[in-house]
């Protein structure tokens, strides 16, 4: 296990593991999920595109996570149908059926090389040539890996306020989508719908509290975009979310939904890193 200091001074470990050229397919699980990439990778932000068995199936979208991923430092992107969005340590991107790619990446942003970590990406209720379901053609439930609890939420729930585990707060419409929050099944995480295409990133409940949750949603033709960052012990105001290019809808969330901005937002209104600048959220930007 190697260990690395985060830009705050905090040390986080990361797998050091020989890990293969090729990612491996896993077989789909009975839950209607495809396990498509299951692997010690180095997070150095490459792109993976899912593999040839994986196009044997129909598709509700894309999940993907870092396994253990703690820290603002840690990115996850991913790809459906020519919607994206990077998120944290779980990214989410689902819409109708259909037979679009699916791609995700995976960064820390003090990757070293030879550094390396477990991440997997899943196909959302996969279908076997549109019609038949994954579990049906024999193949074995993955219990060990199943997606996590956000890749099941769809736009109907978002906007009837329910789903098993989670609690939601709206924010409604914005120029770039619709926005919720949501806390429950051990994670603190941020949704964007966007017509019926859903994007989400979250983080465990305990690095949320640290790090907070942020998203960067983008539509397949580039006109609708939704940055946002959500901090669920509250500091966010008119002035913090102004200076990092923000708007404040309420004291936990900010967003932006013009041109792409970058940097941090701080719940301070302090723009140094560290202890004294509250929470420090990285402004995600969707690239690549």
């Amino acid at each position: 296990m190697k260990f690395l200091k985060s830009r705050s001074g905090r040390v986080v470990a990361v797998a050091a593991l020989a890990t293969a050229a090729v990612i491996g397919t896993a077989l789909p699980a009975s839950s209607a999920t495809y396990v498509w990439m299951d692997q010690s990778i180095a997070p150095n932000g490459t792109t993976y595109t899912e593999t040839a068995m994986a196009g044997n199936f129909s598709r509700t979208g894309i999940s993907a996570s870092i396994d253990k991923a703690a820290g603002y430092t840690w990115e996850t992107t991913v790809w459906y149908n020519g919607y994206s969005n990077v998120g944290n340590s779980t990214a989410t991107q689902s819409g109708p059926r259909g037979w679009g790619i699916t791609k995700a990446k995976f960064v820390y942003g003090w990757y070293a090389p030879g550094d390396t970590i477990n991440v997997r990406a899943w196909l959302l209720d996969a279908k076997m040539n549109g019609t038949m379901k994954a579990s049906s053609v024999g193949m074995i439930d993955d219990q060990a890996a199943p997606p996590p609890a956000a890749a099941s939420v769809t736009a109907e729930d978002l906007r009837s306020g329910s789903a098993d585990g989670f609690t939601f707060t709206s924010y409604g419409p914005t120029a770039g989508g619709e926005v919720w929050t949501a806390t429950g099944n051990g994670a603190n995480c941020i949704f964007v719908a966007q017509g019926e295409y859903v994007a989400s990133s979250c983080n465990p409940t305990e690095v949320a509290a640290q790090h907070g949750v942020a998203i960067h949603a983008v539509s397949a033709d580039g006109s609708q975009s939704v940055q946002a960052v959500f901090s669920p012990n509250g500091g966010v105001t008119t002035e913090n979310a102004g200076i990092s290019g923000l708007t404040a809808l309420s004291d936990q969330v900010a967003v932006n939904t013009s041109a792409p901005v970058t940097g941090d937002f701080s719940t301070s209104s302090s723009v140094a890193r560290g202890a004294q600048a509250g929470v420090v959220i990285p402004l995600l930007k969707v690239e690549g």
